[in-house]
């Protein structure tokens, strides 16, 4: 960290560089995981399958060598020692050779960064705020449930249906806060429990089968289309006294809906690979406000994305893309108001498209 310096005798006629940083502005973090896994395979019938398992997981981390918010205040390591079990079990039903039910079980783990768990602040210059840590901040655990049907109708094609539920103990979420006048400070914090759950569609399609079409038709022979959607319920319960805006609503990061849709086209023969994938994610919560504070919304936009390769011979490959086609603005806005039909928005840019280019000779 540097400060330009105006006001020193020695530099009355020009500028000068001085080093800000603080003790305070570092430390040294340690993370050690051991882990092990065991899983069995259990045939019940031809049709009926179990696989299930359990991983063992020993976390250990170590962050020390900071000084507390009190300059030059000596402190104590931050220490975690776990030993976790992380259960998973798939059973499946194959109805026949084209569909196929399965149940699915697992638990996992959401562990906090570092920085978060530091007490630790930081200027985010894109933010414009300050970021701190929080030493007690704990890990997450997730249930996770699953139904899922799958049929495949054809080689390399698929439609399956998901019914998912997942159970959120200790969640971590950041909180937006208001320091006062315009500054404002984003913290990391554990909200006691939340859930989500929803469907999930998945379609891949191909056009082969119109190579024996006329002369239009077998023009999509080469193509295939691959569709994703995801309707999302998601709650979070907590009664956290200093935080607490709305003792229930959304899970901060869960929009209630995805989309994705891409179309390919490969043909081997000429030596084409095109890729062209569309994105969109519903309004979500990007940070959580607090009850001086509303919440902070991330809202939807349009994402567009082409790839193009093109292959000359055995050895010479080009490839150019770009990222980004529709250049929509990111917006971030709160609602204010007695019914909270004032939207402003605290943050907005345009991203700007990316552009590449590559050429690849093989030897």
């Amino acid at each position: 960290n540097f400060y330009l310096d105006q006001t020193t005798p020695y530099n009355q006629h020009g500028l000068s560089y001085r080093d800000a940083t603080r003790a305070k502005d570092s430390y040294n973090a340690t993370d050690n995981l051991q882990a092990g896994y065991v899983g069995v395979n259990i045939p019940f019938t031809p049709k009926i399958n179990l696989y299930g398992g359990v991983r063992v997981e020993h976390w250990n981390r170590e962050i020390d060598n900071f000084y507390e918010i009190v300059e030059g205040a000596e402190s104590q390591a931050i220490v975690r020692d776990t030993t976790d079990f992380f259960l998973s079990a798939n059973l499946s039903y194959n109805i026949n050779e084209k569909n196929l039910l399965r149940l699915s079980y697992g638990k996992t783990t959401n562990r906090p960064e570092f920085r978060e768990m530091a007490p630790f602040d930081y200027q985010d210059f894109e933010l414009f705020a300050i970021v701190y840590g929080k030493s007690d901040l704990k890990a997450a655990y997730i249930q996770n449930y699953d139904i899922r049907y799958e049929f495949y109708p054809r080689p390399g094609e698929m439609i399956t249906l998901a019914g998912f539920y997942k159970d959120f103990t200790d969640p971590i979420e950041t909180f937006l806060n208001n320091g006062g006048g315009t500054s404002y400070s984003y913290n990391p914090e554990n909200t006691e429990s939340a859930y989500s759950a929803g469907i999930e569609l998945d379609i891949r399609k191909r056009f082969d089968m119109l190579a024996d079409a006329g002369s239009f038709g077998r023009f999509f022979k080469d193509f295939t289309v691959v569709f994703n959607t995801s309707l999302i319920k998601s709650e979070i319960n907590t009664s956290l006294q200093t935080y607490t805006r709305d003792t229930v609503r959304v899970m901060s990061g869960q929009s209630p809906y995805i989309v994705n849709l891409g179309l390919f086209y490969n043909n081997a023969g000429k030596g084409w690979d095109v890729n062209l994938n569309y994105n969109i994610v519903g309004k979500r919560i990007a940070y959580v406000g607090t009850p001086t504070n509303p919440h902070t919304w991330e809202l939807p936009r349009n994402a567009l994305d082409l790839t193009v390769q093109k292959r000359f011979g055995e050895h010479f490959i080009l490839k150019a893309g770009v990222n980004d086609i529709l250049n929509q603005p990111v917006k971030f806005a709160q609602y204010h108001g007695v019914n909270e039909d004032i939207e402003v928005f605290t943050r907005k840019y345009v991203p700007n498209r990316q552009f590449s280019a590559s050429i690849t000779w093989i030897l």
